[in-house]
């Protein structure tokens, strides 16, 4: 009995794709550039790499440390002094999910100890987030915490079927227990 259950558990497990185990973007391949005078140019390459959970760090000029986690972004200013962004059209981060997947569905500001900072200064599609710093001074220590929203996975209907038969292969079980 207990390899039926192993079994149907692990049907189960098959049927979801590891995706109840997922969160945001943990393992996924990022990419964080500098991004200035405007949006569209990319000033410097900061990293590309995988998200842990215990993030994915690059170094910004050796100012700032920029940080993605599977659920969250956060910058730190580690100079030690204030750090000025010149003005211009756009100074500041792109985060790109290089995986895709799974969607950007939205970005909130979780913390700011950045004066003038506010959410207009955020932009997001399904795979980038864009931080707008252009004219504002971080100051040692955490300067700001984004936190991201992601988009469900909807399970196909054969994927609904089999994890629907590996439920099935687990209520005897259940159902004995119940009743001895």
């Amino acid at each position: 009995m207990r390899r039926m259950l192993a079994i149907s558990v692990g049907v189960a497990m098959l049927a979801l794709g590891g995706q109840a185990f997922a969160s945001g973007l943990d393992g996924d391949n990022v990419t964080v550039n500098y991004l200035y005078p405007d949006m569209s140019t990319v000033y410097q390459v900061l990293g590309t790499g995988t998200v842990t959970p215990s993030g994915y760090t690059v170094n910004s000029f050796g100012q700032h440390n920029y940080t993605v986690f599977p659920t969250d972004i956060t910058l730190t200013n580690v100079v030690g002094s204030d750090v000025n962004f010149l003005s211009a059209t756009f100074n500041g981060y792109q985060l790109i999910n290089n995986s895709g997947s799974p969607a950007i569905t939205g970005v909130t500001v979780a913390f700011s100890d950045i004066t003038g900072f506010s959410a207009s200064d955020v932009t997001f599609d399904s795979t980038d987030v864009w931080l707008n710093l252009q004219g504002l001074t971080t100051t040692p220590g955490l300067d700001l915490q984004l936190d991201l929203q992601f988009a469900t996975a909807t399970p196909e209907p054969a994927t609904l079927v089999l994890f629907g038969t590996a439920l099935l292969g687990i209520a005897p079980l259940v159902l004995k227990r119940i009743t001895s």
